[in-house]
């Protein structure tokens, strides 16, 4: 849910609300797409992500006509779920992760 737009000079802030599970797939200066359009993450906190947009993307895509409160569709990075299928794995294991072990995966 997009929880604010703010104007800043140059871009617009969009703040995005959304479930624990796909924040945890997001990190700061990664990969997050929002309805279609892959963005770069400013901020991550508890509840929501920040992404600035600059205004020809903004009137080129269906954010520029959306509006605080309206849903939106997102996609984690492809590399976060790799790392979150690959840990949950080790978990269920119970193997400890070390630098032995990434080399021996690939990783």
């Amino acid at each position: 849910t997009i929880e604010n737009i703010i104007p800043d000079g140059n871009a617009y802030w969009y703040e995005i609300k959304c479930k624990k599970e796909i924040l945890d797939g997001i990190v700061e200066k990664g990969s997050i797409t929002i309805d279609g359009i892959s963005l770069t993450v400013a901020n991550v906190s508890e509840k929501s992500f920040k992404v600035s947009i600059i205004p020809h993307t903004r009137e080129q895509t269906t954010l520029g006509h959306k509006s605080v409160g309206d849903y939106v569709n997102l996609e984690n990075d492809i590399l976060g779920k790799y790392v979150q299928k690959f840990m949950s794995r080790q978990l269920e294991e119970k193997h400890e992760l070390t630098y032995e072990m990434l080399e021996e995966y690939g990783y």
